[in-house]
């Protein structure tokens, strides 16, 4: 009888031991997530060169009407749970293009992957904005999405069409 308790014993202290790596496990996961975001934003934040994106910040913003004239196209998209309010831009080979992004619900950012665009890490009520050229080769259908988390998997993803 003694036997079966012990044994009754480590098996829960097994099954409780489990379930504790489990959630450490998971704590590792997001710590992983954030490390990533963070490298990202580093990134966002390197010196870009021409033709890349430049995040909205004061500094990179247009400062006059002179300026501003260079901007093909500017577009306000709204991100907010697993969609942005904008699921297609449709832009022609050397458009500069400006998205001002704000953020209604959540955390969001924007990234497109084949012109190095990507946006600060926005959460609910903040806005950021973004700048890029289309290059003058480029053709085709890219796509836009949120890294954060699993969001483009759930469908934050729009369409950049140039033609």
């Amino acid at each position: 009888m003694r036997k079966g308790a012990i044994i009754g014993i480590i098996i829960a202290l097994l099954a409780i031991g489990g379930g504790a790596a489990y959630f450490v496990m998971q704590d590792e996961e997001e710590v992983a997530t954030t490390t990533t975001t963070s490298e990202q934003r580093e990134v966002a934040d390197e010196d870009e060169t021409p033709g890349e994106a430049t995040e909205g910040t004061e500094q990179n913003q247009p400062q006059d009407e002179e300026e501003s004239s260079d901007v093909d196209q500017e577009l306000t998209i709204d991100m907010r749970n697993y969609e942005f309010s904008v699921e297609e831009i449709t832009a022609s080979p050397g458009d500069t293009i400006t998205l001002n992004l704000t953020n209604s619900g959540g955390e969001h950012n924007l990234f497109l992957d084949e012109f190095d665009v990507r946006s600060q890490t926005t959460n609910t009520g903040e806005t950021t904005s973004v700048t890029f050229t289309v290059p003058k080769d480029a053709s085709g259908s890219y796509e836009y999405y949120c890294n954060i988390g699993q969001h483009r998997q759930l469908g934050m993803v729009g369409t950049l069409n140039v033609n």
